[in-house]
């Protein structure tokens, strides 16, 4: 986690947080990773806290236009950089 959040910060100026939560925290099992540490493989949650930020999350009324795509661009360069790293790391 450490070193995803690294090379995260070296590809994007988005600003950045990293944590280890339990799995018991509301929140921590609602994306696909979870579904990778069901069968023993390591899983990265990423997240814009959506659901906690956001009254629209989820909802009809999260639409587009209330998106902010400076914002996801540069998260998109930023994950790309991170996975990029990560898959040619020797395991």
């Amino acid at each position: 986690m450490i070193e995803a959040t690294k090379v995260f910060k070296k590809g994007s100026s988005f600003p950045i947080e990293a944590g280890v939560v339990p799995k018991w925290i509301e929140g921590a099992s609602w994306s696909d990773h979870s579904s990778f540490w069901k069968f023993g493989y390591p899983g990265i949650m990423v997240t814009d806290t959506g659901g906690f930020r956001s009254p629209y999350h989820t909802t009809k009324e999260d639409t587009m236009e209330k998106l902010d795509f400076d914002a996801i661009s540069r998260i998109v360069i930023g994950m790309y950089t991170c996975a990029i790293h990560l898959a040619s790391i020797q395991r």
